[in-house]
């Protein structure tokens, strides 16, 4: 019953901070996308935060009512400006601590699953809680996901995996980033990313990709100690195919690496889905 009695208050909260029901199903779809991403990754699920929520919502107005004004233009659309219409204190916290994409918020999670600078903080261990806001206005469309708030405790994990260990139906190409971990526009594979949550010092990376017949795969490397550009990637390393991933296929992952001074290796693989 208590269960039962959160969610149907979770619900009503979320029917507060949203336009309509449409917004409300986003909300909950969007949810259910990055805890699917989380479980695949062997990674516990999240909730919604209403309190983040509502900083969330306030923010995605915020952009919407200003979305003109070159204030927001780029990365100051993560900032709130006293001056303009629309700003709130919560929204301006929400801004600094929310990935922040302008497409409806299932799509948005997808997208930001599909690569590097974005999905990482998605896939934090000890990520516990989010806020989440969307918010349409004459088809413009704002949504957002605090995914650094909601953190407490240590991570659980040393390492998260993205494709993980055995994963199936992996897609096939990267999704658009700002900014761009490749450094120009093209058609790229399903980033893989490996994070160490510990903030160990990672040095001396060797990363190899190859099919299930054996042949390697050509892959555009960023690491910590030799980041593709001046944006965090919270101490991971990512392997980009300069193609995208063939459909229906076996990939093999090997890592080598040195981690706090100790020689470090993983081989796993996984399976992109059918086209």
């Amino acid at each position: 019953m208590k269960k039962l009695i959160t969610y149907i208050l979770l619900f009503l909260n979320l029917t507060a901070l949203s336009q309509d029901s449409e917004s409300t199903n986003e909300i909950t779809s969007a949810l259910t996308i990055l805890n699917n991403a989380r479980i695949a990754a062997g990674l516990d699920t999240v909730s919604i935060s209403p309190i983040l929520s509502k900083g969330c919502y306030s923010h995605a107005i915020y952009l919407a009512i200003n979305k003109n004004n070159p204030l927001t233009s780029g990365m100051n659309a993560h900032k709130e400006f006293p001056e303009l219409k629309g700003h709130s204190k919560e929204g301006e916290i929400a801004g600094k601590s929310a990935v922040i994409h302008f497409v409806k918020l299932s799509k948005a999670v997808e997208g930001w699953i599909q690569t590097f600078y974005h999905r990482v903080p998605l896939l934090q261990p000890n990520l516990k809680e989010i806020g989440i806001g969307f918010y349409e206005m004459d088809g413009y469309v704002v949504s957002l996901l605090d995914c650094i708030s909601g953190t407490s405790g240590k991570s659980a994990k040393d390492v998260v995996f993205y494709p993980n260990e055995n994963q199936s139906n992996v897609p096939t190409k990267m999704g658009l980033e700002i900014p761009d971990p490749v450094g120009q526009e093209g058609n790229y594979g399903f980033p893989i990313t490996i994070y160490f949550t510990q903030w160990q010092k990672i040095t001396n990376v060797n990363f190899k990709l190859t099919d299930n017949a054996g042949k390697e795969i050509a892959c555009y490397v960023s690491t910590p100690e030799k980041p593709a550009t001046y944006f965090s990637q919270w101490n991971s390393i990512c392997a980009i195919s300069m193609s995208p991933l063939l459909g229906d296929t076996k990939y093999f992952v090997t890592v080598t690496c040195t981690v706090n001074g100790q020689a470090y290796k993983k081989t796993y693989n996984f399976q992109t889905t059918k086209t």
